[in-house]
């Protein structure tokens, strides 16, 4: 068996050396590029669609891709746009539920850290548009049953109300 020198071995040290330099380097490199994105906001706008972006068909969850999907999701990326040019270091909607002829969700939002909110968006003559003031909910997310009776807004997403408001122990109401 030949021996080894110690050029050769030093020879295999440095080649070792540089394959673990250059795998360090593109980890480093990847993970500046990551927190990069997210400084310059390319993860600022997050919509979801949740159940209403999805057709189930032979028992498999499927990507609706029809106007009514598009046209929601185009509103709440327009919401969410309009939240960051407001000042919102980030902006995110959330289709919690929806009614049955899909003309109203419940959202969950949120700008920036602020914890999520709820409120509601109808569609109105073929235009979403988002209830305005959207305060009128309790610590539980549970809607005024003024609110909620003056906007119309459907039992299916709003099973529950609250009379009394924002008081310290409001009365709740199956709808």
């Amino acid at each position: 068996m030949a021996k080894k020198t110690t050029k050769q071995v030093s020879d295999k040290a440095k080649t070792a050396l540089c394959c673990l330099a250059a795998v360090l380097a593109a980890i480093v490199i990847s993970v500046a590029l990551t927190l990069k994105a997210h400084d310059t906001g390319a993860n600022k706008i997050n919509v979801s669609l949740g159940g209403f972006g999805y057709n189930i068909t032979n028992g498999q969850a499927v990507p609706r891709t029809d106007s009514a999907a598009t046209g929601l999701k185009d509103f709440l990326t327009m919401l969410a746009q309009k939240d960051v040019q407001s000042g919102c270091k980030s902006a995110s909607y959330y289709v919690a539920a929806y009614s049955q002829n899909q003309q109203q969700v419940r959202l969950q939002y949120h700008c920036g850290t602020a914890p999520d909110s709820p409120m509601y968006a109808v569609k109105d003559a073929g235009l979403w548009k988002a209830i305005q003031p959207t305060g009128q909910f309790d610590a539980f997310g549970i809607p005024e049953c003024s609110y909620v009776t003056h906007n119309s807004i459907d039992t299916k997403i709003a099973p529950v109300c609250a009379d009394g408001g924002t008081n310290a122990s409001p009365q709740y109401r199956v709808r």
